[in-house]
């Protein structure tokens, strides 16, 4: 490394060379009487040396010349630059030769010596910037961990004579760390964990993790349920060697392991979810195979029979309706649902919920009041509102023992419509009150498996009283004290008078049968639909394909078409737009006849040139009243 210069030289090595140039002129001059000639460059000679390792290469060749200049002066003739004596010449020149030597030698010595010292101060540069870095990066790190929103702190490990470590004491803790303690910086610096939060090493694990960080200097990772201090919480953990300390992150994970529990907790109502679809399914399939047994049997009576009918038609019917329940249900979920909303009195809307629910209310013998005002006009979808009290009722009569109590009341105040389903059955534990209303919930799902259900008839309550802007509350003493749902809807609901509604279509009833054409891929529905309508009267044909019913229809002339959607070729949809195009298809009555009930699905239907639209399984109560209406 070079040393360091600047522009301009420094003049003081040249004065400094200056006044060593006079002093040794004095001196040679001052002793002369005594030493002759004979040590002419003894002082010079040593000047020059000194001067090329101390002043540099310009000031010691100038100190060399003035030496030269003083023997010249000082060989015979004395005082005059001229030299008589060749040996005297000689002696001149041997001394700048020698001279130029220590110049050349000095120099190099003190560059050398100029180089060590500014790599000595290079390094005391570096080290200081070094130090002004660490301090830097240290502050910086400070600054950080106080404005982190993580808990941060560091314990010294406490220990006694056995040199055992027994406690831990605060050396830093964080804002966010003293807001987790519940504590001030000047309550916890330097001081042990035990003496402010006693009750900390009473957590299962906790001071062994910390205290296997001190003694094998490896990181631990943990999650701790803290439960003691007044803090109550799961936290995550990281303990980390630092120093001869333990450098502690944790982290509030409550919200996160609550989470965790409650997908536990859907994942295991959805398994018993499923287990419970399949014995419910299973339920009605049961009864409707055997009695389909008894129908092919040769010995069956026609009682027999029509008892056999019956028994299938009413396990069709409790399918039907538990899918009705899950598509509702879902489409609830998926935000699919609309409410048609019309001017309807609150007593007609309690009669059409117990016509659904009296079976059961009679069948366990329950005394049963009701407890409303009359002529209270809403604004709802009457279907929607009787099917959540229809399902409260059920519920009251399931899980009421024989013989109990249920009481129907509806009151009208300044803020809204409350009805409310009161029971003395067997109660609901206060601290699953807010379970019940959850997907897939059976709060007594051991107790009757065939009283228990599906578990979907109360979260299908809340969604439909939500769309209604209202909301529903579980009130209970605990088991075996009964219950009460109340369903609260705002006032908005509320009329003051009904709604003027637009006239309804008339219908002209007819008389005698129709010409009715049936078209489904499936033969069995297909023929035991045609069956009943001849049974009932009218004349009636089955085909099993799209294309087979456009011809039909050309060759049969029909006045109404009962038309599956999903047949193969040409499906429903299509074989309705073809009957339209075709001459008097437009006088023709066509019915959809499908599984899908969506309201897009009825949409489709209608773009298509249908009239109606009918869900499967077949309300053939409901379409013998359309077929009996123009």
């Amino acid at each position: 490394m070079e040393p360091q210069t600047t522009g301009t030289p420094s003049l003081r090595p040249y004065l400094a060379v200056a006044l060593a140039a006079l002093i040794a002129v004095t001196l040679h001059w001052a002793l002369l009487p005594f030493t002759g000639t004979r040590i002419p460059f003894l002082l010079f000679i040593s000047g020059t040396a000194c001067a090329s390792v101390l002043l540099g290469r310009g000031p010691a060749m100038i100190l060399l010349a003035v030496g030269a200049i003083n023997a010249l002066l000082m060989f015979p003739p004395t005082g005059s630059l001229r030299v008589d004596d060749s040996g005297d010449l000689l002696a001149i020149g041997i001394y700048l030769l020698m001279g130029a030597t220590f110049v050349w030698g000095g120099e190099k010595i003190r560059q050398d010596r100029l180089r060590t010292a500014q790599d000595s101060l290079d390094a005391a540069q570096a080290r200081h910037q070094v130090d002004i870095e660490r301090r830097q990066s240290a502050e910086h790190l400070v600054r950080v961990l106080e404005n982190s929103p993580i808990p941060f702190s560091m314990l010294a490990p406490v220990r006694r004579e056995d040199q055992k470590i027994i406690d831990f004491a605060w050396q830093f803790a964080n804002p966010a760390a003293l807001a987790a303690y519940r504590l001030s910086a000047q309550q916890v610096m330097g001081e042990r964990i035990s003496d402010r939060l006693p009750h900390t090493w009473d957590e299962p694990g906790l001071l062994d993790n910390y205290v296997a960080v001190i003694e094998h200097g490896e990181t631990r990772r943990f999650q701790l349920h803290s439960s003691s201090n007044g803090i109550d919480g799961w936290f995550d953990v990281i303990a980390a060697p630092l120093g001869g300390a333990v450098s502690v992150w944790f982290m509030d994970v409550t919200e996160r392991m609550q989470r965790e529990q409650a997908l536990r907790r859907a994942e295991q109502r959805k398994d018993e979810f499923i287990a419970t679809l399949a014995h419910e399914l299973r339920n009605p399939l049961g009864p409707i195979r055997q009695a389909a047994l008894l129908l092919d049997c040769d010995t069956t009576s026609a009682q027999q029979r029509q008892w056999c009918v019956s028994i299938i038609d009413r396990q069709v019917g409790v399918m039907a309706t538990l899918l009705d329940d899950l598509l509702d249900l879902s489409r609830i979920s998926a935000g699919k649902l609309n409410l048609r909303r019309e001017a309807v009195e609150l007593s007609a809307v309690i009669d059409s919920a117990l016509e659904t629910a009296r079976p059961v209310i009679e069948k366990q013998q329950h005394e049963f009041s009701v407890e409303m005002k009359h002529n209270t006009w809403l604004d709802v979808d009457r279907i929607r509102l009787a099917q959540v009290v229809a399902n409260l009722l059920t519920n009251a009569a399931k899980y009421t023992p024989a013989r109990g109590h249920i009481k129907l009341r509806a009151v009208v105040d300044a803020a809204g419509v409350h009805i409310s389903v009161t029971d003395d059955g067997i109660g609901i534990e206060s601290g699953r009150l807010d379970e019940v209303f959850e997907i897939f919930t059976q709060v007594h799902p051991g107790s009757d498996r065939s009283q228990g259900g599906l578990g979907i008839g109360l979260a299908l309550v809340k969604g439909l009283v939500d769309l209604h802007g209202g909301r529903i509350e579980a009130i209970s003493d605990g088991a075996d004290a009964g219950c009460t749902f109340t369903v609260h809807l705002p006032a908005q609901a509320v009329l003051d008078r009904p709604m003027s509604a637009d006239s309804p279509r008339n219908f002209v009833a007819s008389t005698g049968g129709r010409k009715i054409l049936v078209a489904d891929d499936n033969r069995d529905a297909a023929d035991t639909l045609t069956f009943l309508l001849t049974s009932a009267g009218h004349t009636a044909m089955a085909v099993y394909d799209g294309e087979a019913a456009i011809a039909q229809w050309q060759a049969f002339q029909p006045e109404i078409a009962i038309l599956d959607v999903g047949m193969p070729g040409k499906n429903g949809h299509e074989v309705a737009t073809a009957i339209r195009s075709l001459p008097g298809g437009m006088e023709t009555k066509l019915i959809a006849l499908t599984g899908w009930g969506q309201p897009a699905d009825r949409k489709k239907s209608a773009d298509a040139g249908f009239d109606q639209h009918f869900t499967k399984p077949l309300d053939f109560e409901k379409l013998t009243k359309a077929v009996l209406t123009n």
